[in-house]
């Protein structure tokens, strides 16, 4: 127990533990006065959490963005919270859906499948494709054109990849054009 806090005041009553509750409970109710809730509904908060999901975020990009933690962003999302403390749900509004997701971000897949899949019509096979990638060399076939969507950071790897081997001539250059490399 640290003394001086409003925690401690229920433990003891010392002159430090009984000023911060009594500084505490005037702050409380000059807050109730004024009209202003330390906690407020929670569905606002539960709506932009989905469409930031939508948008590719991840719920701990989203704990990290905004200094949450992930549970109490699960509790929001799954309705278990009804409710959240106000300045938690400013943190997250303040969250830019456009907000540049990390590199474990998910986005469609679409252009990732169509980079490999010249590739391999390039005559590449899928096991150099992967080595080129860094899997080990167990993997043989790419793991990445199996799923509708894929990371950023994995995006970005393939597209490096192809963008190299167009440079050296292996593969066409026109696809870039196309996916808008």
């Amino acid at each position: 127990m640290k003394h001086g806090t409003i925690s401690g005041y229920h433990d003891c009553k010392c002159e430090a533990c009984r000023e911060a509750w009594r500084v505490y409970t005037r702050e409380w109710w000059r807050e109730c006065h004024d009209g202003y809730r330390r906690w407020v509904d929670a569905a606002e908060s539960r709506a932009y959490l989905r469409l930031l999901l939508t948008a590719g975020h991840r719920v701990w990009s989203i704990a990290q963005l905004a200094g949450v933690s992930a549970p109490t962003l699960h509790n929001i999302i799954t309705g278990k919270s009804q409710r959240v403390r106000r300045d938690t749900e400013d943190r997250l509004l303040g969250i830019a859906v456009d907000d540049l997701p990390g590199g474990n971000a998910l986005i469609s897949s679409r252009q990732t499948r169509a980079r490999i899949d010249q590739m391999q019509a390039s005559g590449i096979m899928a096991k150099d494709i992967c080595a080129m990638l860094g899997y080990p060399p167990s993997v043989k076939s790419v793991p990445l054109a199996r799923y509708p969507t894929t990371t950023m950071r994995n995006h970005r790897r393939v597209s490096m990849l192809y963008e190299l081997l167009a440079r050296q001539g292996k593969v066409p250059a026109s696809l870039l054009e196309e996916v808008g490399v």
